[in-house]
Formats: structure tokens, C-alpha cells, sequence
């Protein structure tokens, strides 16, 4: 073996051995709590997977929304140069510490968002369990996810503009020369690239529903099965909550190493269809 092959196959396999080590210690740390049953008899498990998978849905649907959107605003609808400055723009907001989405939704979103968005809906749609509960409290399971939505957006937009650029040209002037619109080329392009787009969306899933900084600071600390303008919780926040206590008692340590394994499970088998659908369209 020559060795530039060492030197490429050292680093991999390094990341490997790590990448399973992570994985059996946390599985080792979760084994008696997983053994015993108590992970899923914790009273927090469940309603902590449960706001998990609530907030992540709703992220998955805003960045489908604003995604979708932006991409063909910035291909079809405005000049070339703004089209540039505004993906620039969408991709630095990927840079951002997630941190920063977290305090201000919490600080400058959230009052307009519940008095605007929240109350109505419980004044008028109070009726439907999602919106049963009166929001007395700026952080909510819907802020959270309205939020996570606008921070992940800019991931499944990168994945569906670049699987948009690449469309063939010459689906364009067929469409085209077959007298068809604007919108038409668009639902035809769209169409087309809605394997990346379901690609993407995932991969938006996988991000948020591990998110921990925003959430904890937005969804409210409170593990019951919530209406969506409730607090809830969801694992990374419990997990933050109480890994000071789980330190002075291994119960609880074996509880939270569940939690954090669930949510890796989750996680990769969400991001594993996410890279399944994206390969399959470049395919």
C-alpha cells in the first residue's frame, strides 16, 4: 500500500473506531435503564420524544414553505445578481450559532407571535385540542418550531437550489416552446427535483430535532403531551435539565444516556433517508 493510501485510510479509520465508541459507551451508559424498562417509564421519556417529533414537524413544514419559496424566487423571479446576493445571504444564515435564533425568538418573536398568532388561534380554533390551551407564557411548542423552522430552512434550501440549477436545459425551452408559462415550468421543474426536495426536508428534520440551544430556550421546560400553544419539552432540552442531577445518580445517568441514544436513533435513521432520497435524484 503506498502512502498516500496510508495517510487517507489512518484519519478514516480513526473516525470510525471513534464513531463506535461514542455509540457503545452511550449504549454501555443506557444498557440497565434499557434492560430494566425504566427508560420508557421515566414519567418525561415519552412526552419529551413526543414535543421532539411535534417541533420538528412543524420546522419541517415552515422550511418547506420558505425553502421551496425562496428557491424559485431566486430562480425564476428575480435578476441574476439579487438571486445571488439573496442565496448568499440564506447561506450565512447557516453560519449562524443557534444560539442566536434562540434569543431572539425568545426575546424579540415571541411577544408579536403570541399575541398575533397564538391567542387568535386559541380564540377562535380553542375548540381543536392543538389550540385548547390559553398561551400565558411567550414559549410554546409552536414558537419553538416556527422558529427551528426559519433556522433550518436555509439546510434544505442549499439541497433543493442546487438540485434546481441542475435541471436540464433543455426541459426549459420544451416547456417553453410548448407555449407554456412561468408557473408552469416551475411546477414542471418542481416536479422534477422532488426526490432532493423530500431530501432536503429530511435532512432539515435531522437537524432540528436534535437542536438544543433554541429549544431550550423557547419550548417551556414542561414534559406533558402539550397543545401546540403550550410549553412543552423535548429530549435535548430534558437532557440539559437534568444531566447535573444524573451526575450524583446513576439511575437517572443510565435514564438520560437512553434519552440521548434514542434521540442518536432517531436522528440517524432520519438523515440515512435524507441521504438515500438525495443520492437517488443525483443517481
Amino acid at each position: 500500500m503506498s502512502i498516500s493510501k496510508v495517510l487517507l485510510t489512518i484519519p478514516a479509520t480513526v473516525a470510525l473506531c471513534l464513531a463506535l465508541y461514542f455509540v457503545g459507551t452511550l449504549l454501555v451508559l443506557s444498557l440497565p435503564s434499557l434492560v430494566t424498562g425504566k427508560l420508557f417509564l421515566y414519567s418525561k421519556t415519552l412526552p419529551s420524544l413526543y414535543g421532539s417529533i411535534i417541533i420538528s414537524v412543524i420546522a419541517v413544514l415552515i422550511a418547506f414553505v420558505f425553502s421551496v419559496s425562496l428557491v424559485v424566487l431566486v430562480n425564476e423571479f428575480v435578476p441574476r445578481w439579487l438571486g445571488e446576493t439573496l442565496s448568499l445571504l440564506i447561506d450565512t444564515l447557516a453560519a449562524f450559532p443557534t444560539v442566536i435564533f434562540g434569543i431572539w425568538g425568545l426575546l424579540v418573536f415571541a411577544p408579536y407571535f403570541q399575541k398575533y398568532v397564538e391567542v387568535p388561534l386559541y380564540l377562535y380554533l380553542g375548540f381543536l385540542p392543538p389550540f385548547s390551551y390559553m398561551p400565558t407564557q411567550p414559549q410554546s411548542a409552536l414558537l419553538t418550531g416556527v422558529v427551528l423552522g426559519l433556522m433550518v430552512t436555509p439546510y434544505a434550501a442549499a439541497i433543493i437550489r442546487e438540485a434546481y440549477r441542475v435541471l436540464p436545459v433543455e426541459l426549459r425551452e420544451t416547456v417553453l416552446a410548448l407555449g407554456g408559462g412561468k408557473w408552469e415550468l416551475v411546477k414542471i421543474c418542481l416536479s422534477g427535483i422532488k426526490d432532493a426536495i423530500i431530501g432536503g426536508l429530511t435532512l432539515s428534520f435531522g437537524k432540528a430535532i436534535g437542536e438544543t440551544a433554541a429549544v431550550a430556550l423557547l419550548i417551556g421546560g414542561r414534559a406533558w403531551f402539550c397543545p401546540l400553544t403550550a410549553p412543552c419539552e423535548a429530549i435535548p432540552s430534558l437532557i440539559v435539565s437534568e444531566i447535573e442531577l444524573a451526575m450524583i445518580k446513576p439511575e437517572l445517568r443510565s435514564i438520560i444516556s437512553g434519552l440521548a441514544l434514542l434521540l442518536f436513533v432517531v436522528g440517524a435513521i432520519v438523515l440515512a433517508v435524507a441521504k438515500t432520497l438525495v443520492k437517488r435524484w443525483y443517481i
